[in-house]
């Protein structure tokens, strides 16, 4: 309900309304001017206002002079209209369009187009980066920073924005998206939906449609109704959340890594950590060596060849050389100084003439023979670590409310997504409100009552036999000498 209007209750449709039009200079006046009420300087457009006619989103204007709306006078694109009533102010608008401009035996007229704050691109296109929240931060706050971002002040709020949902998620952040969706996004989840009343302040408004009615309609005030329906009624809604809790998510087997070792007689044991990314943030599980070549493939077997999962980040290679391999390079090593010393034979014959003996010569070939025989040996590795990469993520969860009464040949779905439900008993209240909500909403029904000023979208209005009509739009025409009339359309709740 529009609080401005609280009481007021008009005791015909032949009453007289006092209706004052107002045109504020955009280059003098804000918008939080406008809605705090100290905006000063306007211009009275009420004597020029033939025609006049508001609705939730906007106002038609039609004006008729002669030469009083020239020059700077005229209003322009993007200058704030004030509609007031009894005095009150009713309407807080920004100009659209300019049409129609017409002139026929002096006189003069032109149209305005009106519309409601939200409506520009700052609200609905233009996309924006959120703060980051850490986990437990209420929704309202996050709502009420969106807000805070695209220039409202606390006076241009109504309500507390206390939504009793909180984020379960770290790091949360609305991020290249408009202010409009990242609102709708919020409040969705605590039975909400954003909306900017009539005089340019922002307030949620239910989608709730079992509380109690906001207006009851004494039986004088009910004009006429009719009914229609408009379109195929939703049968089942399917939300899709994500868990706040997380789940291992293990991937298809493949390589993680891949290293060559060469082994032999210089070094003993030689040992390789991998990791399974080059950040080292990568898990893996199930791992395990795959041997491409082995040290041992040369002439003869230099090593042991091992693998061990260190971590859900790393494992390490292990290649130790065969004892015998540095002991028979040490060994054979020895042999050569030992036969370098050896000293070689002479043997003479009967003629005086003979040969030499290389003794130590051949003892220090075969310690050569032996040495070269390692180096001959040495062998180079080449191994793949293949195991099962594998994440923490929130599984994406599905809720369904349905109808289970809907013939299959009238089934209709839609799906909702969010990351702002908390659990599965949470999810199943968004779920089955949001069917109720666009099952019934389906049948449309129009309802002409006695002027109500404070009525707005999202109201229940109550009629005279009983049932309740949820409010979607409504127009009133305020033209001078018009009937107190408003035009309401919504659902049967």
């Amino acid at each position: 309900m529009l609080t401005e209007f609280p009481y007021l209750r008009y005791p015909s449709e032949d009453v007289v309304r006092n209706v004052q039009l107002v045109h504020f200079k955009a280059a003098s006046t804000t918008w939080a001017q406008l809605v705090d009420g100290t905006a000063t300087v306007y211009q009275d457009l009420s004597p020029f206002a033939d025609n006049l006619t508001q609705s939730e989103t906007g106002l038609t204007v039609g004006l008729v002079f002669y030469q009083e709306l020239y020059g700077v006078a005229q209003p322009k694109i993007g200058d704030l209209i004030q509609v007031r009533l009894d005095g009150l102010p009713l309407f807080n608008g920004q100009i659209e369009d300019l049409s129609d401009y017409r002139e026929s035996r002096g006189e003069r007229g032109m149209s305005l187009t009106v519309r409601s704050r939200d409506s520009n691109s700052l609200w609905r296109q233009t996309k924006w980066v959120g703060n980051i929240y850490p986990a437990g931060s209420e929704l309202g706050v996050i709502a009420r920073d969106v807000l805070t971002a695209i220039g409202l002040t606390p006076s241009e709020i109504r309500g507390s924005l206390v939504l009793g949902v909180s984020t379960v998620h770290g790091d949360t952040q609305l991020a290249d998206t408009p202010a409009w969706d990242m609102l709708t996004d919020l409040l969705q989840v605590a039975a909400l939906e954003p909306w900017v009343d009539a005089l340019g302040r922002f307030k949620p408004i239910s989608r709730d449609i079992v509380r109690a009615p906001d207006l009851v309609l004494e039986p004088y005030q009910l004009l006429r109704i009719s009914g229609s329906r408009n379109k195929t009624a939703v049968t089942s809604v399917i939300l899709k959340w994500l868990d706040p809790n997380l789940s291992k998510s293990l991937q298809q087997a493949q390589m993680l890594a891949r290293e060559s070792i060469t082994a032999g007689f210089f070094k003993l044991k030689q040992e390789r950590e991998l990791y399974w990314s080059d950040d080292r943030r990568q898990r893996a599980d199930n791992t395990w060596m795959k041997t491409i070549t082995s040290v041992n493939d040369g002439l003869l077997p230099v090593g042991d060849e091992d693998y061990e999962q260190k971590s859900e980040f790393s494992g390490e290679i292990t290649v130790t050389s065969k004892v015998w391999v540095p002991t028979l390079a040490t060994a054979a090593l020895a042999a050569m100084m030992y036969a370098a010393s050896d000293p070689d034979v002479v043997q003479v014959g009967p003629t005086g003439t003979g040969f030499t003996i290389p003794i130590g010569r051949i003892a220090e070939a075969a310690g050569q023979i032996a040495f070269f025989l390692i180096i001959m040996s040495l062998g180079t590795g080449t191994y793949e670590i293949w195991g099962e990469p594998y994440d923490y993520v929130h599984e994406t969860n599905t809720t369904e409310a349905y109808n289970d009464s809907t013939p299959e040949w009238m089934r209709l779905e839609e799906s909702l997504d969010s990351d702002f439900v908390m659990n599965e008993g949470h999810a199943q209240q968004i779920a089955v409100r949001e069917l109720l909500y666009r099952s019934l909403s389906a049948i449309t029904w129009n309802v002409d009552i006695i002027d109500h000023p404070a009525l707005e979208r999202g109201d229940i209005l109550q009629l005279p036999d009983g049932s309740r009509l949820y409010v979607l739009t409504f127009s009133r025409d305020l033209t001078r000498g018009s009937a107190a009339m408003l035009s309401v359309q919504g659902f049967r709740v």
